[in-house]
């Protein structure tokens, strides 16, 4: 994973470059699986470095060494969009730079980290420390690497155990992973599916063949749909029909906006609306 390091520059000493290799060095040390890219490194293989210049220098004044403006926003754009997240240094809320590039990460969709003494950047997420504080309990390298990754204990696992089994009858009865070789049809599941999710919604919910609930073989068949559409994407021989008829020009929004218009003429014609009958209800 690459992580972009973000943080204030103008008016401190040093563009803070001291703090960027000290945020590099501990991300690149406690994270193997991790690789930091730090603006002033950057800066550096493009000829510019700090240290060069006398210990009276103005700070907030950036020298000609260092590219023009517009040379320097372009290749710290370049480098973000290239990461799959930001790691925000303590004072990043005071920089506009960096508060620009949190937003670009932001937007990019990327995963938003922070230095342990940095202000958390919320706005609509959750970030989380990439780096744990120095005074709490050592943590292995490769549970820090975990939180980054796909988690696993979100999934119910008795659901999972259902989708297994009718997995296994699948392949029972055509072999297992029969459709990573012979591939699928896209509306032969999509069918499928449908079938079982209107059955269910008719009442009924186990299905008669198999005696597993309607809702977990429509799961099932999509889990099958959806392998053969990631193998095939991602270059395998397996071939993925997608026989879906030709895009619609007729968007959703364009669906709901017309039903809303309906339930403005419903709600002002017939008041509120009555509460349905429900099979428990």
């Amino acid at each position: 994973m690459l992580v972009y390091i973000a943080g204030p520059m103008k008016g401190i000493p040093l563009f803070n470059f001291p703090a960027f290799d000290a945020a590099e060095k501990r991300i690149n040390a406690d994270l193997p699986d991790t690789v930091a890219v730090s603006p002033a490194q950057i800066d550096r293989k493009h000829g510019f470095d700090p240290a060069t210049l006398p210990a009276d220098y103005d700070w907030n004044v950036i020298p000609a060494s260092a590219g023009t403006r517009e040379e320097i926003m372009r290749r710290d754009i370049d480098a973000i969009l290239a990461c799959h997240a930001i790691y925000m240094l303590p004072g990043w809320e005071n920089s506009a730079g960096a508060k620009a590039e949190l937003h670009l990460a932001r937007w990019a969709g990327h995963m938003i980290l922070h230095d342990p003494s940095a202000q958390k950047p919320l706005l609509g997420d959750e970030s989380v420390y990439l780096v744990k504080p120095k005074d709490t309990k050592a943590t292995n390298p490769k549970d820090l690497i975990g939180a980054t990754k796909p988690p696993q204990h979100c999934i119910p696992l008795p659901v999972l155990w259902e989708i297994g089994m009718a997995m296994f009858e699948g392949g029972w009865k055509y072999r297992d992973h029969n459709y990573r070789k012979i591939g699928v049809q896209a509306s032969a599941y999509y069918d499928a599916a449908r079938r079982h999710l209107d059955a269910w919604w008719e009442g009924e919910d186990i299905d008669p063949k198999s005696g597993l609930n309607h809702i977990t073989k429509a799961m099932s068949g999509l889990v099958v749909l959806r392998d053969c559409m990631m193998q095939s994407a991602a270059g395998a021989s397996v071939q993925f029909q997608d026989d879906r008829p030709p895009k619609s020009h007729v968007t959703m929004e364009m669906a709901e906006q017309q039903f809303r218009v309906m339930l403005e003429r419903l709600q002002r014609e017939h008041g509120d609306c009555k509460p349905p009958y429900t099979e428990i209800g």
